[in-house]
């Protein structure tokens, strides 16, 4: 498990304890996180590579108001695609290959089986309880697999520069790394791009891909946390939504939250950014259509709820 960065590990943990009534959401969480990060960087290496080489490419349909598990899938397929057609070298060419490579067909029918499983749920799909265990441990193997079928990223990482430096004529950076069991502080070198401190990036330790603003991060008391794009609550307000493993952070340009740490972007620089990455990565006949958007709230009245206790949901449409 050393491969993976942290948001994707500590999830994948949790999915090994056999008894854990907790066990089928990090199964989900882990995939989630799994897809996601590797729709990340397939749609900064897309974008990186359309703007400094003025391409017109477009990805049909590509919409980034909300984002789904199949979504994910797509954007990864689709970007490595483009990237792969380009005969581009990739930061990340194992990734690239996992796509379109010898193992295409057997990465595609394992992720697709489990977000079909992950969608059954989502409707309401019910397992019956003396077959749950022998479900999970199905879904279990599956996902040993996809991670196994990930361990090419062994030879990157993922990193938050915080402060740059000169030591004997060197550039060096102070990061955060998310590889590993935990984040951790490590001096990066020998790096040929230029860095952005508050910036995410991946490395293989000579070349980086900038991963902002599709992965940001975020402090919370003493620690950082590292954060994925999951959808626009408001196009209109420009309020973004990102998740970690087990929070979500809610990026809104009137609130400035985290402009008094300057180890992370404020949120009006999250959402400059992510609109002028957006405006160049989503299908154009999209950026103007209108959408109603809508948000359920729970109202509980007690703190514990009994089978005939009554609940009210409150929905709020919006067109955005």
């Amino acid at each position: 498990m050393n491969h993976l960065p942290v948001f994707i590990r500590k999830p994948y943990e949790e999915t090994l304890k056999v008894d854990s009534i907790q066990r089928k959401d990090f199964q989900r969480i882990t995939l989630e996180n799994l897809l996601a990060f590797f729709a990340v960087i397939g749609l900064s290496e897309y974008y990186k590579i359309k703007r400094e080489n003025g391409i017109d490419h477009e990805i049909t349909n590509l919409d980034l108001s909300q984002i789904s598990l199949g979504t994910w899938q797509m954007i990864a397929r689709e970007t490595t695609s483009f990237i792969y057609s380009q005969k581009k070298k990739s930061i990340i060419p194992e990734l690239v290959d996992l796509y379109h490579g010898k193992d295409k067909k057997k990465w595609e029918k394992l992720t697709n089986t489990l977000i079909t499983k992950r969608n059954k749920d989502a409707h309401g799909a019910l397992i019956d309880q003396d077959k749950l265990q022998i479900e999970l441990n199905e879904r279990q193997k599956i996902l040993e697999e996809l991670t196994h079928m990930s361990s090419f990223l062994n030879k990157y990482d993922i990193v938050l520069p915080l402060e740059t430096y000169t030591d004997l004529g060197i550039k060096k950076y102070k990061c955060i790394s998310a590889m590993g069991a935990n984040y951790r502080d490590i001096e990066l070198s020998g790096i040929t791009d230029e860095l952005e401190e508050k910036k995410i990036y991946l490395s293989n330790g000579k070349q980086t891909l900038e991963l902002n603003p599709m992965m940001i991060a975020k402090k919370s008391k003493e620690d950082h946390d590292f954060f994925i794009y999951s959808k626009t609550k408001n196009k209109k307000k420009q309020q973004l939504e990102y998740l970690s493993i087990a929070d979500h952070y809610e990026v809104d340009p009137l609130n400035e939250k985290g402009s008094d740490d300057p180890s992370v972007l404020n949120d009006s620089d999250i959402v400059k950014d992510f609109y002028k990455f957006r405006i160049k990565v989503e299908d154009h006949k999209l950026h103007d259509q209108k959408k109603p958007s809508l948000n359920a709230e729970l109202i509980l009245k007690n703190d514990f709820l009994g089978i005939n206790d009554v609940i009210e949901l409150k929905l709020n449409i919006m067109n955005d």
